[in-house]
């Protein structure tokens, strides 16, 4: 194909989990129902209701999907100052109803400019009702009950897709049933997915190019007491020495720049093994560093890995045209089809 380029997506997988106290719900509703106040009767059938829907978690976050799909709940709304929206146009739910996608928009109401070379820059005016939108694509699986979430920098994050969904519960519960409660009784947790198996990379791996450490003082005395030798508890000598007490360390390997492409050496293997060995001996629970390694995966692509959250992670790439957008139907058989391979993983490490 003529004047296309690859374009790598990143995602995640998440675990949707349903936040209520029933037992304080139950509570409330004993109480509601002894009040002889019209208002205190249907609050407690809405309380009765939510208790009732929410039983099944899956089935639950489907309904509300399925909801903003037929327009019984809006679609945009802001959360933390971002006005996000979901795109109704891309919504396709799968024949046997067990995958919904849809992408998730960050309406960016920000200044923006374009430019010709050598010509000066033009602003790109936008109208009180238009927005910049930054997509995030999404697929929400029933049988696992898991989000597989596009990692997008200037788009959503997991925690307002949360947010967005506690909005549309309390809509539909309280705002369309007219009744008057001013806390989220209900809210979604969408938590990643670990694979602990990620962490063999620290031995299994084609060269490491960088390694991020972060830590303090605490976090370097609990790995002293692991009784390994290792040259990044000298930095709590400089830390003691400058008064200091938390620090920042970046170590790249030797690299240089061969046709356009950075060609990095390793940094050594063994050091990094011995420095992982004393980190995952410091107990649970106990101030320990922050370690983020970048590295070229057996595949010979690179990667990264947070040692504290090893994440389950997919990618997909694209061959496009870099000045239009991938076509949403491109990325939802994509999705699909890599979703549909880690699935069996995807359910065994959320279980």
């Amino acid at each position: 194909m003529k004047n296309t380029i690859p374009k790598t997506l990143h995602f995640g997988f998440f675990r949707a989990f349903l936040l209520l106290n029933r037992d304080d719900i139950e509570h409330k509703i004993k109480k509601l129902k002894k009040s002889l106040k019209p208002d205190d009767a249907r609050r407690a059938q809405v309380f009765e209701q939510l208790l009732k829907d929410s039983k099944n978690t899956p089935e639950f976050i489907w309904k509300i999907l399925n909801d903003i799909d037929s327009n019984k709940l809006e679609s945009a709304r802001e959360i933390s100052n971002k006005m996000i929206e979901i795109d109704k146009s891309t919504f396709i739910i799968s024949e046997e109803d067990e995958h919904i996608f849809f992408q998730m928009v960050h309406d960016r109401d920000d200044a923006l400019s374009k430019k010709r070379i050598n010509k000066e820059r033009e602003s790109i005016h936008l109208d009180d009702d238009e927005y910049i939108s930054e997509f995030a694509s999404i697929i929400y699986n029933k049988t696992t009950n898991c989000f597989m979430i596009q990692k997008n920098r200037f788009s959503v994050s997991p925690v307002q897709i949360g947010y967005f969904l506690n909005e549309c519960i309390y809509e539909k519960y309280f705002v369309k049933m007219n009744v008057k409660y001013g806390h989220r009784p209900l809210k979604v947790d969408l938590r990643p997915i670990m694979d602990m198996g990620q962490l063999d990379a620290i031995k299994n791996n084609k060269g490491i190019d960088r390694i991020e450490i972060k830590g303090s003082m605490s976090s370097l005395e609990n790995l002293n007491k692991t009784n390994y030798n290792l040259p990044v508890l000298n930095v709590g000598k400089t830390l003691k020495n400058m008064k200091g007490y938390s620090f920042a360390i970046t170590i790249t390997a030797n690299h240089e720049r061969i046709n356009k492409k950075v060609e990095y050496d390793s940094i050594d293997k063994e050091e990094c093994e011995k420095l992982y060995s004393a980190y995952s001996e410091v107990p649970e629970g106990k101030d320990n560093i922050s370690v983020k390694m970048h590295y070229t995966n057996e595949a010979e692509i690179k990667d990264t890995l947070t040692w504290a959250t090893p994440l389950k992670l997919a990618e997909i790439t694209f061959n496009h045209n870099p000045r239009s957008e991938i076509k949403v139907i491109e990325i939802y058989k994509k999705m699909i089809e890599v979703f549909n391979a880690n699935k069996e993983d995807v359910k065994r490490l959320s279980d």
